[in-house]
């Protein structure tokens, strides 16, 4: 369920059906952009990639991102179909690194049922998802703007660099210097280019276009930051995920982070041997909650969304600002 603000029905559809026809396979030919390309096979031969494709489209979830390009463009006057095909390419892009994410995780579950590699194999689910970001990367060129195509290539390689640097660190504790690195390249550089999109296709300056990506940069710092404070403290029935899970499969978020850089010897040895070994949510809130550790997370998050607040007079937007306030505000103050 989205918030008011972020609702365009007319609009969602229709991204939904440019994301449909960029993947959709059904005669042995694969169309998108508006052409058709020759697939491999007999018609009905894709009928693993349909099953997979749709499984992942009933899987999605909120699709803020698509939401977010929605809703800066009406702001600066140019929603139009060139914003709704950004929306689709940014949504695919996201689709993607989850199921690679998944992979590189062994996550069983994503949004509380069977993961794309927990139900059809690693394999598929890595197929799958370069597929959908060569098909994104397509629909990006189909914009007319090829800046637009550069932004998320940009951001795709990001989202890897920071990846690979997960990898790297994955044996050590990470220091907050560090998890702030890795979500700016992973997740607010992805809400960067959902903003600046308005920027490209209004034509607008250098300087705006820069002000613009600051912006989602900060929204985006602000959402994963809550995020990261969610899964250790949301209701599991609204959340729509298992509560801990960062913890359970060995990501080291901000709550831990505060708290291991905080806590006394005795108490750092818990959550270290808890990382180790055991990984239970039950032994390690407590610890994050005596050094304060999700009151410190949040307190980040608002700092961010603070941070983009500040930046929207600046913005140049040719409708009222108060939805850009709203979304300030909605990325931290949310329960799901």
């Amino acid at each position: 369920m989205n918030p008011s603000f972020l609702d365009f029905p007319d609009d969602i559809e229709r991204v939904d059906e440019y994301i449909h026809a960029a993947v959709q396979s059904d005669d042995g030919r694969t169309e998108f952009g508006g052409r058709t390309e020759l697939g491999l096979g007999e018609p009905g031969s894709h009928g693993l990639l349909n099953e997979v494709l749709d499984y992942v489209h009933r899987g999605r979830g909120k699709k803020l991102r698509a939401r977010t390009i929605l809703l800066v463009s009406q702001g600066m006057g140019v929603l139009d179909d060139r914003a709704l095909r950004a929306a689709a390419c940014v949504e695919m892009i996201h689709c993607a690194s989850l199921l690679h994410d998944d992979v590189i995780d062994e996550a069983p579950l994503r949004r509380g049922r069977p993961s794309v590699n927990a139900k059809y194999g690693d394999d598929v689910a890595i197929l799958v998802a370069d597929l959908l970001f060569s098909q994104a990367y397509d629909l990006a060129l189909s914009t007319v703007e090829p800046e637009i195509l550069r932004l998320v290539c940009r951001a795709s390689r990001l989202m890897c660099e920071s990846e690979m640097f997960q990898i790297e660190k994955r044996q050590d504790i990470l220091t907050e210097e560090e998890y702030l690195r890795i979500i700016e390249a992973k997740t607010a550089s992805l809400f960067a280019v959902c903003v600046e999109v308005g920027g490209v296709l209004s034509k607008v300056s250098p300087e705006r276009r820069s002000r613009l990506a600051r912006f989602g940069s900060n929204i985006g710092m602000a959402y994963q930051i809550t995020d990261d404070a969610l899964d250790y403290s949301a209701e599991s029935s609204r959340w729509g995920k298992q509560i801990g899970n960062d913890l359970e499969r060995g990501k080291l978020t901000l709550p831990l982070v505060y708290a291991l850089e905080q806590a006394c010897p005795a108490d750092r040895r818990v959550l270290i041997d808890q990382l180790r070994n055991g990984r239970d949510i039950n032994r390690v809130l407590p610890v994050i909650e005596k050094y304060r550790g999700l009151e410190y997370t949040y307190r980040r998050a608002r700092q961010f969304a603070r941070e983009a607040h500040e930046l929207t007079p600046l913005l140049g937007l040719s409708s009222s600002v108060d939805r850009f306030h709203d979304l300030c505000h909605f990325v931290v103050d949310r329960t799901f």
